[in-house]
């Protein structure tokens, strides 16, 4: 009869100890806990950018020292874009307009060299524009442009 009080105490914390274990999982899988995780994947980079405002990066293609990026203009306005930094770097050579909506595709040059085919790359992004009244608005990315160099 003694023994039987301590063996139900065990089986409480054994049970105990095995949800604890599952939740941890459950917690590290959903990215809950910083460092459990890889970071920014190339899916979320793509999500993110195709939501920013008022200029959206809809694809890209980075290869060599070049890049061809397609670009969306998402306000309701008529904007100027006058320059497309990739990692400090200014790749725009000319100024590109682009009406409430429109998308075109802006080709860099003069960037830092990708690295080969399959390599992965993160860089950071600013657009300078000019609205109809205002020069020189900056558009800052809070995350980095990732993908696989071409």
């Amino acid at each position: 009869m003694i023994g039987r009080k301590a063996q139900g105490t065990t089986e409480y914390l054994i049970i105990l100890a095995v949800i604890i274990v599952i939740a941890l999982v459950v917690v590290g899988v959903m990215g809950w806990v910083p460092g459990l995780t890889g970071g920014l994947t190339e899916q979320q980079s793509r999500a993110y950018w195709q939501s920013t405002s008022p200029f959206s990066i809809k694809e890209f293609k980075f290869s060599g020292t070049t890049a061809e990026i397609e670009v969306q203009n998402i306000s309701a306005n008529k904007l100027t874009l006058t320059d497309l930094n990739i990692d400090g770097i200014a790749g725009l050579s000319s100024s590109v307009s682009f009406n409430a909506g429109e998308s075109e595709l802006v080709s860099l040059t003069g960037l830092t060299a990708c690295g080969n085919a399959g390599s992965g790359f993160d860089y950071n992004v600013s657009f300078t524009y000019n609205s109809k009244k205002v020069n020189g608005l900056v558009q800052l990315g809070d995350k980095g442009l990732i993908g696989k160099c071409s």
